[in-house]
């Protein structure tokens, strides 16, 4: 395997929130990024190399409030400009096929726990009536990947504490979903550095979270296609 025919798309969704609860609404602000994942390496790419970040409407929860706003920095200008979310969706699979992933590269969506995947983008399709996407139904789990290679609990695999860890600082705006992206990727460069083969570790199946056997063999996600909307 090259250093080019494997990349990670880092994924990381900023939602509505208030101080005490999460609201279910469209993630507005979503960033997605590629970087190289060989078996067998001579030098990572810039984890700011390629990135996609594009904010959504909210269709439901449409005002946000000053505590989302004050925490992510994102203004409620920003978000009325802003598509819907199948509008957004379009065009982050129109850039997936433009960086041709799924098939001249193969490819695994990395993202910094569960709920992006089990969560925002699930009950987001719901509300906007369209299918689950076939190639965002497995992922990694970096949480449980860094867990279970530096033998750390579950508590010392927050995204500040994991770098802190890793002896680096957070780069960026904390709950930004471009910059939480940016960072997660450099905990991967520096657990692929470490020795650490990242596998897929988690799927939706049917609806629901699922644990994935780390020790299956390392294979592509599906090329991405636009999903359909529900009748």
């Amino acid at each position: 395997m090259t250093i080019s025919s494997f990349c990670l798309l880092v994924l990381d969704f900023s939602v509505p929130l208030t101080s005490h609860t999460q609201t279910i609404s469209d993630p507005f602000g979503s960033a997605l990024k590629i970087h190289p994942e060989p078996s067998h390496f001579t030098h990572f790419c810039d984890p700011s190399e390629d990135t996609f970040q594009q904010y959504v409407r909210p269709e439901i929860n449409t005002q946000l409030s000053d505590f989302c706003i004050n925490l992510t920095g994102i203004t409620q200008d920003q978000v009325d400009r802003a598509d819907t979310f199948p509008q957004v969706l379009k065009k982050v699979i129109d850039w997936m096929k433009l960086k041709e992933l799924g098939t001249k590269y193969k490819y695994s969506i990395l993202t910094d726990g569960s709920w992006d995947m089990s969560k925002f983008l699930n009950i987001q399709c719901q509300l906007s009536r369209l299918r689950y996407p076939p190639f965002a139904k497995k992922w990694i789990n970096i949480r449980k990947s860094y867990g279970n290679f530096y033998k750390v609990p579950r508590s010392q695999t927050k995204l500040t504490i994991m770098l802190e860890k890793l002896g680096m600082n957070y780069d960026g705006r904390p709950h930004s979903g471009l910059d939480d992206s940016k960072n997660i990727a450099r905990i991967a460069v520096r657990m692929l550095q470490d020795g650490c083969e990242l596998r897929v570790n988690e799927k939706m199946h049917s609806g629901q979270l699922m644990s994935v056997c780390t020790s299956s063999p390392i294979e592509g996600t599906p090329a991405p296609q636009m999903p359909h909307f529900r009748k």
